[in-house]
């Protein structure tokens, strides 16, 4: 009996760290260590995974990129170029409790900027697309051209440079009605002439971010739960 208790409470503290209150999106910050929850297409689909801090660094790249948060985060494509494209994507259904809320994407984007000269538009890019009821209502992008916002470091070279960026996307939900759907794609692409590669990294996908740590009230409750556990446990054995 005692053990059952145990991995029961055991069990309910694990999911007080693992899934955050209104996280919307399952496996938002892919640590089933796959794709659970999300549909994943485009013809780089078969490059990109789910990946951990002892992941392979990609080819070019000459700096480590660990998860953002947990144990694991998803990785779409690689830095070889030719015509990739590659969209993630999950819907989910409002409820009342999620229009007061945010959405938060945790994204990364190591692109490859074009050693020769590209039209505008055939650069590699990523972007995050928000619809509602499949019409879209938000939308940002990043290319390796234009470099939005600054603060792109410098991650080594392969046939041009690779740089690379973290950011976090938030989207305010109130527009949303209760029973709405709310679709998030999160698309990256290879540039338009095949010979320069694009990847994104993301991770914490929801309506509460999650933490790269424990959190600690989630933890004194888990405590707390032993504790009274095995108190219990030492009176039931003095009345024996």
């Amino acid at each position: 009996m005692k053990k059952k208790l145990v991995k029961a409470l055991l069990v309910t503290g694990s999911l007080l760290l693992s899934n955050p209150a209104h996280a919307l999106f399952i496996n938002g910050g892919f640590e089933t260590g796959d794709f659970t929850g999300w549909n994943i297409s485009g013809t780089g689909a078969s490059l990109s995974s789910v990946i951990s801090a002892s992941s392979p660094m990609l080819i070019g790249q000459t700096t480590d990129i660990d998860p953002y948060y947990g144990s694991y985060m998803a990785r779409l494509q690689d830095l070889d170029g030719y015509y990739h494209t590659t969209t993630l994507s999950q819907t989910a259904t409002i409820s009342s409790t999620d229009l007061t809320e945010t959405l938060y994407v945790r994204w990364g984007a190591l692109l490859v900027e074009p050693s020769n000269s590209h039209p505008v538009g055939d650069q590699p890019k990523f972007g995050i697309n928000i619809l509602r009821n499949g019409i879209s209502i938000g939308a940002f992008q990043a290319d390796a051209l234009n470099k939005q916002g600054g603060g792109w470091a410098d991650y080594g070279n392969y046939d041009g440079e690779a740089w690379y960026k973290t950011g976090l996307f938030t989207f305010g939900l109130s527009s949303y009605g209760v029973g709405d759907t709310i679709t998030v794609t999160m698309t990256v692409n290879d540039c338009g002439w095949g010979g320069h590669g694009g990847a994104a990294f993301l991770d914490g996908i929801g309506t509460a971010p999650l933490p790269s740590v424990p959190v600690p009230g989630a933890i004194w409750l888990l405590g707390s739960g032993l504790a009274g556990l095995v108190g219990m446990t030492r009176k039931r054995v003095r009345n024996a």
